[in-house]
């Protein structure tokens, strides 16, 4: 059976602009109703395009139920027969940004060498607007507030797509009811310890009470906008990132840097950290970063922020890590 949301999901897929008629799609299940109704709706659109589906399930090792949690994830799958794929987590993670960043290392770890070219998340609409309070109470700038993108190039061979961004838990609760899916309940959403939980359970209804009953619609909307604003933004911060930093070296040139608006010096810093795998120390770099380069008598000297080094030498700023040697 066909619903309305097979639709929906079918026009986010194609309007990536990254599936064609040989993809690779590796389906990041936990158990849930939003990953349970992604998987059914993505098995039956795979029957008109003939892609190649296969599935991957974390266990963090958090609750003590999670091994049960496994079984009924793979169970489900074993009736679809298609590949299966699993990361259990070898050491204890202590916070959620420190889960996310391991989660994401095994799905791309899996996509890599399994030959998946798309990963498949999915985060739905109320999980944008959580993300967007997340990372605004976090200091973040606008590119954070609308980090939970449609699309994501990851690698040369690997893309991310989210296609359920614009459908709602309301939605997904009822396909799942409808289609008599086995959803697993995670405890842990639950907990007031996790700051998401609390986004979720008491500052969004909080707001739709007394502020907006529509305040979800109406973000997801300002959210569409800042994309776009993001898109043109970063069209040009990647033009001006090739005449400031050197294309071998990854050296920023400190004087025409400096000539640079101050947005557009922001997002060639975030380029660069990007290019450096500084990734997730970005918005603790910069404004060190931007001190560093205009202090003028640290000119032909270097500075050392934690583990990150960096030296200004004549007109260049480099950017390295010190790794500790095992002795």
């Amino acid at each position: 059976m066909i619903t309305y949301l097979h639709h929906r999901v079918t026009q986010a897929l194609f309007s990536s602009g990254y599936l064609g008629s040989n993809s690779a799609l590796l389906i990041t299940v936990s158990g849930g109703k939003d990953s349970l109704a992604l998987l059914k709706i993505i098995c039956e659109i795979s029957l008109t395009y003939k892609w190649r589906i296969g599935v991957i399930h974390c266990d963090h090792k958090w609750r003590e139920d999670s091994k049960l949690n496994t079984y009924s994830v793979y169970d489900f799958i074993q009736d679809l027969q298609i590949p299966f794929y699993l990361g259990v987590s070898q050491y204890k993670l202590h916070t959620e940004e420190e889960s996310r960043l391991w989660r994401y290392t095994v799905f791309f770890n899996i996509a890599d060498q399994y030959n998946y070219n798309i990963i498949l998340t999915a985060h739905n609409l109320n999980d944008r607007v959580e993300t967007m309070f997340y990372n605004l109470f976090r200091g973040t700038g606008v590119t954070g507030l609308s980090s939970l993108a449609l699309s994501k190039q990851i690698s040369n061979n690997i893309s991310l797509l989210r296609p359920l961004l614009s459908i709602s838990q309301f939605e997904l609760a009822w396909f799942c009811r409808h289609f008599f899916l086995p959803v697993w309940s995670d405890s842990t959403n639950f907990n007031p310890i996790y700051c998401r939980n609390r986004i979720r359970q008491d500052l969004i209804p909080y707001i739709k009470h007394f502020f907006n009953p529509r305040v979800e619609e109406h973000i997801n909307s300002f959210l569409d906008k800042i994309t776009l604003q993001n898109i043109y933004l970063n069209k040009y911060g990647n033009l001006y990132f090739r005449r400031v930093v050197h294309s071998e070296y990854l050296a920023l040139h400190t004087i025409s840097f400096k000539h640079l608006h101050p947005l557009m010096q922001n997002l060639v810093l975030m380029h660069l950290l990007q290019y450096l795998n500084f990734s997730g120390k970005i918005e603790k770099l910069l404004p060190y970063v931007k001190k560093f380069i205009s202090l003028t008598q640290y000119n032909n000297s270097a500075i050392k922020y934690g583990t990150i080094l960096m030296v200004k030498k004549k007109y260049y700023l480099y950017i390295c890590e010190q790794r500790q040697q095992n002795n």
